[in-house]
């Protein structure tokens, strides 16, 4: 079943079933280099069995104020806010039920949160800070805390003991240790998958290249991802790192290089399209992209 949240209002969306026959040598390919958009629509209706709202139970200690970072299990939400020193959990009625990895040097306790994520199988609720990562059971009790000397930017569940990967941003490729993708067995400490680079390493010497303003979105066993000046959207899972889909945004190679430098930001280019978000269901990948660089148009 997939899951996607919406602001302090849950809304649980159960898509309908079908497998693709899409294989790898053919991957989708999404243009945003055409001069309109077609005024045609899916019908996102024909996606979705059914939708599920979960008010959050609001209470003195449950107050919210910028949503930082949720994740939800079978049986609970958790949600990160600037409000809270903490995370707030709640099941999955909205009743709020405690606060945990709350800020401070002690067992248990968090500094600078970047990610959550659950451990289903193991019924695990996992917070990533920069190089550990704590793990509490589903009752608030803290169980342990994984140092992780590798330079991530956030670390999703993929499986049980599984965490995918994503590589620091704006730091060069050639930092010892920086990768850009890669699957871990936290309880093993097994490499299951593993991508040094990602793009056209063509363009310019790793020195001057570094990830850009990560997008990522669960897919139907993982995380899609995709980096700003590249053209492939990977399928992030407990096997494997391979392809999902291209995007050709129609950026010269000068372009490319601009936003993919380690030495400049990931601005976007006037006249031309880029990504916000995307999101699969079992028929479709759906894409945001917005135009020029003050994204005032979004199609």
């Amino acid at each position: 079943m997939k899951k996607m949240l919406f602001g302090l209002i849950t809304a649980i969306a159960t898509f309908t079933g079908c497998e693709s026959d899409q294989s790898a040598s053919k991957l989708p390919r999404i243009d945003l280099t055409a001069t309109s958009f077609t005024s045609g629509q899916i019908e996102i209706a024909d996606e979705i069995e059914s939708i599920e709202y979960v008010p959050l139970e609001l209470t003195d200690e449950s107050l919210i104020a910028d949503v930082l970072d949720l994740c939800v299990s079978d049986e609970y939400i958790f949600v990160y806010s600037t409000r809270q020193d903490g995370v707030l959990q709640f099941d999955r009625k909205g009743k709020f039920l405690r606060c945990i990895a709350k800020t401070g040097n002690g067992p248990g306790e968090t500094g600078q949160i970047i990610s959550l994520t659950v451990d289903e199988e193991n019924r695990l609720f996992c917070v990533s800070e920069y190089f550990s990562t704590s793990f509490y059971s589903f009752d608030g009790e803290f169980i342990k805390k994984i140092e992780n000397p590798r330079p991530y930017s956030y670390q999703f569940s993929v499986g049980p003991n599984t965490m995918a990967e994503l590589g620091r941003m704006y730091v060069p490729m050639n930092t010892p240790g920086m990768f850009s993708l890669g699957v871990f067995n936290w309880a093993t400490d097994d490499t299951i998958a593993f991508r040094h680079t990602i793009g056209d390493m063509d363009l310019m010497p790793l020195e001057e290249t570094s990830l850009k303003g990560w997008i990522f979105s669960g897919s139907k066993d993982g995380i899609l991802c995709y980096s700003e000046g590249i053209d492939t959207v990977w399928d992030v899972n407990a096997r494997n790192i391979a392809p999902a889909f291209l995007i050709n945004t129609g950026y010269s190679a000068e372009e490319e290089k601009e936003m993919r430098s380690s030495k400049t930001g990931n601005e976007a280019v006037d006249g031309k399209y880029s990504v916000f978000s995307f999101f699969e269901t079992p028929r479709h990948y759906f894409v945001k992209c917005f135009e020029g660089s003050n994204q005032s148009k979004f199609y």
